[in-house]
């Protein structure tokens, strides 16, 4: 039996991982520029360490897109839960 380990769920994980953090920021204006620099760092990370660098530098987009697209989203649904929490709340 070989050992599997899922190199294309890093990228995911921690673009996912930065949205939940950078949700719950409280500057509106940092929220979405610092989800999408952390998750590019995370994105680049995963392309070194899953050593794709040796391949091809075109998996770093898929990489970045993986990322950046997860933690945005996760950001956006993260934010989206506080106002209807908060909203729930005031009435």
């Amino acid at each position: 039996m070989t050992d599997f380990v899922p190199l294309e769920a890093f990228p995911l994980a921690g673009g996912i991982l930065v949205g939940l953090v950078a949700g719950r920021l409280p500057s509106p204006r940092l929220r979405y520029p610092l989800a999408g620099a952390l998750s590019a760092v995370v994105a680049v990370a995963a392309f070194v360490l899953s050593g794709e660098f040796r391949v091809s530098a075109e998996f770093l987009l898929f990489d970045l897109g993986q990322a950046v697209g997860a933690a945005l989203l996760t950001c956006w649904l993260v934010q989206v839960r506080e106002r209807r929490r908060s909203l729930r709340i005031r009435v």
